[in-house]
């Protein structure tokens, strides 16, 4: 999921029952942030994950 405001551009990954050093993961791994280069604003990577059974958010990380 990709949302630009007007000072940043943030990447969010979401994951379900895995943790958020993966989302992380894929963003890098896939390079996600290349695709966005152009727009010249800092990119955040956001990284979520979502459990089955508690039915929330149990993992998140930021990384500027």
């Amino acid at each position: 999921m990709v949302l630009r405001t007007t000072t940043h551009l943030y990447l969010f990954d979401l994951k379900l029952n895995k943790d958020a050093a993966t989302a992380i993961r894929q963003i890098d791994l896939k390079q996600y942030a290349k695709r966005f280069m152009q727009c010249g604003l800092p990119v955040v990577k956001v990284g979520i994950n979502f459990d089955v059974e508690k039915h929330n958010i149990t993992d998140w990380t930021v990384e500027e």
